[in-house]
């Protein structure tokens, strides 16, 4: 159940969202971390689609304490962190998210995306690689490799991959 208070979403996950049931033999400790863990994903993630970089570091930040071996904790911190800028602990963020998952596509499309960012374009065409090979309709992966090779000046293999898009 999601509500909204002051424009920002709070979650109550009492109940898994993936099975629709409570957490097997969950302690109150542990599923207390989880729904704090869910919650604060939940908000990072509304401001982060609103374009408040600080507030949702705050919220992914909690996210990654509440529960430090979520990789998605750890991803999406490494999205709004490159979003502001610090390319070097967004790095490093998105490969511990991969050293906890490393079939996680959409880490491997972040690091990607930090790499094209940051002109190191073979780097981020393999990761895109890695990412279709885990996943391979993540539209994501095509338009970074794409744009990588678009500044690699390879126009071709890059509207090959738009081709594939559409």
């Amino acid at each position: 159940t999601i509500v909204a208070t002051n424009n920002a979403p709070t979650a109550d996950f009492s109940i898994s969202p993936a099975t629709g049931t409570a957490p097997l033999n969950a302690t109150c400790h542990s599923q207390r971390r989880w729904q704090t863990c869910a919650a604060a994903l939940e908000r990072g993630r509304y401001f982060s689609r609103h374009g408040a970089y600080s507030d949702a570091f705050n919220f992914f930040n909690k996210a990654a304490e509440a529960d430090p071996k979520n990789p998605e904790a750890y991803n999406r911190r490494a999205r709004v962190e490159w979003q502001l800028e610090k390319n070097d602990e967004a790095l490093e963020d998105v490969r511990y998210a991969i050293k906890l998952n490393p079939d996680y596509a959409e880490a491997f499309c972040t690091r990607a995306a930090i790499l094209n960012s940051t002109g190191n374009y073979h780097d981020a065409i393999v990761d895109t690689a890695l990412a279709v090979d885990l996943k391979p309709k993540l539209k994501e992966a095509y338009t970074i490799q794409a744009s990588a090779y678009r500044n690699l000046k390879q126009y071709r293999e890059a509207d090959e991959l738009m081709q594939k898009l559409a």
